[in-house]
């Protein structure tokens, strides 16, 4: 998630272009597909990742993690939060089903996942690898 709202780097690389306005180009940019198949491939692994323990610990984290949200953030960009937090109070078996909808709904959703600690950087960065040395880029 970019999050220059809150005043810190997001990780595009913005470059000017020569004789041109100050609009700028960013050179890492990526098409919308792409960021909806990399949301499902990370949430197909956190799903195989809860699965794998049988106390579901990975749905707790969530909580923690839309509890936080919830206190950190302004009451503005609660909507998201809010909606996630209902989903995790769900079965585990209809949660997975929100993580893994491959419809509109789930890649709205995906893009505030409060799954985001439940892989370990390093499973997360070889993911985004992975995409990164397959992906052709936008023009």
């Amino acid at each position: 998630m970019c999050t220059t709202s809150q005043m810190r780097p997001c990780g595009c690389e913005f470059r000017f272009l020569p004789g041109r306005s100050r609009m700028g180009y960013y050179s890492g940019m990526k098409l919308h597909q792409q960021i909806d198949a990399r949301g499902l491939v990370l949430a197909r692994r956190v799903v195989a990742h809860i699965e794998a323990d049988p106390a579901l610990q990975g749905l707790e984290k969530a909580r923690q993690t839309c509890l936080h949200w919830l206190q950190v953030l302004p009451q503005s960009q609660h909507a998201p939060v809010l909606e996630w937090f209902a989903i995790l109070e769900l079965p585990w078996r209809e949660v997975r089903g929100v993580l893994l909808d491959p419809g509109e709904r789930g890649k709205r959703l995906r893009q505030n996942s409060p799954f985001c600690g439940v892989l370990s950087n390093r499973e997360r960065w070889t993911i985004l690898r992975e995409f990164e040395a397959n992906e052709p880029r936008a023009a």
